[in-house]
Order: C-alpha cells, then structure tokens, then sequence
C-alpha cells in the first residue's frame, strides 16, 4: 500500500527525562536516519526541563499540559498532514489518539504502545476517571492497527482487564548509533572492578519505581551472599 519511504508522526504526552519520552526521541531519530518523513509532536515539556535539538525530526510542542486537551490538535494534525503511520505510547495518550483519528477520519495505521501495568491504569470503580478510560479504550481500541506491551506479561495482564484483546509484546529495541557508541565507551569506576555479582536497575529515581524496596531487599542478600547495587537514573 506505501511507498518505501512514509510520513510518520510519533506522539508523546510530555517531555522528561523518563523513559517514554526518550524512547519516543530515539524512535523518531531512527525512523528519520532510514529516509522516512517523522514529525514528532510533544504534549508540553516539563518544568525544568530543555528540549534537545533532534537532527532530522521535524518537533512540534502544543502547549498542552494534559492529554485530553491535545485530541483537537492531533485531530488537526491528522487531517492536514495525513501521516502514514501513527506511533502513539501511554494508555492516556493512546486512547486520546485513537479518538482523534475516528473523529478526523484518518486513514493512518495507528499502533498504541502501553508501558505500564493496566491493573494501575483501568479500574471498574463505577464513573471513577479510571473507569471512563477503560471504557473508552473498549469503545475506541479497534481503530488501532496494534497494541503492543513491552512484555509477554503486561499482555497477560491486558488480556484478564480488556477480555482477551489483541495486544502483542514488543520490546522497543531500536537501533541507536549515539547509545551504541556510549555502550563502547570504557568503564573506569572501582565499583566495577571486581567479579561480585552485579545487579542492575534502571528508571526514574521517583518513589513510584520501588527502588527502595530494591535496597532494602539488598541489605537481606548481603546477609549471606555479597553483591552490589547499581541504579541509574534521573531525578523525579
């Protein structure tokens, strides 16, 4: 149906430096370093924070604090520029996106990528926001081409909130020179010189992540086996 080379809008509620609005910015950038035409729309950037110049990407920023306030814009979007295809992460986003597509009458394909549990998204809490979002997303998840989760268990998941739905795993690696090269980069630190057990993690140092439960769990593993902790991240 397309041509080799597409028109393709990738979409993210805010920008941070969390893991979705990164992951979207290095899509974006490889997309665009195959040839294909990426418009890249951002929600709003967050407070204390500057956006990167992006090579390539051509990066529109609404001024929209909260998802539900971008759907006229996507819409718009939608029906002027006529994308290909639609990459869209974040059930709130996700949702916001397929109903601006429905209500503009787009024809892109659209793929919805959820990042979270949906046990802390949806709820059948009677007219509670959470509720009005699962129903929504049943009224509304059709429109999508896919549905990807970032695990086979997250799709276990989506399947007992959503009743056997059509959501696929896929783990989001994309092919990125820039971190490639960073991962080449020697590593001079004593805290990694020696051969103890390493346990790695990575996210957002917010409460929300469980990183102290992570380290509370390590002050139990010493206790009988030495290994050392390493989080990365940045600051809420």
């Amino acid at each position: 149906m397309y041509n080799s080379l597409m028109k393709i809008s990738i979409i993210t509620p805010r920008f941070s430096l969390a893991g979705v609005p990164l992951a979207q910015i290095r899509f974006a950038k490889s997309l665009s370093s195959l040839g294909h035409d990426v418009v890249l729309i951002i929600g709003h950037v967050n407070k204390g924070y500057e956006l990167p110049t992006i090579d390539g990407v051509n990066v529109q920023v609404l001024g929209k604090e909260r998802a539900i306030s971008m759907i006229g814009s996507i819409a718009t979007h939608l029906q002027n520029r006529k994308p290909d295809v639609v990459f869209s992460a974040e059930d709130h986003l996700n949702v916001i996106v397929l109903m601006a597509a429905f209500f503009a009458r787009s024809k892109a394909k659209i793929s919805c990528s959820s990042r979270v549990t949906p046990f802390d998204t949806y709820s059948n809490k009677f007219l509670s926001k959470r509720w009005v979002l699962k129903q929504l997303m049943k009224l509304f998840m059709h429109r999508a081409k896919v549905l990807t989760c970032v695990s086979k268990d997250m799709v276990k998941q989506y399947k007992i909130v959503f009743n056997n739905p059509p959501h696929i795993s896929i783990y989001n690696i994309v092919e990125d020179s820039q971190a490639y090269s960073r991962m080449l980069e020697p590593l001079n630190d004593p805290w990694f010189d020696d051969d103890l057990p390493m346990i790695v993690a990575a996210g957002r140092l917010a409460p929300w992540k469980g990183f102290s439960d992570l380290i509370y769990a390590m002050k139990e593993l010493n206790k009988t086996t030495e290994a050392r902790l390493t989080i990365l991240g940045g600051g809420p």
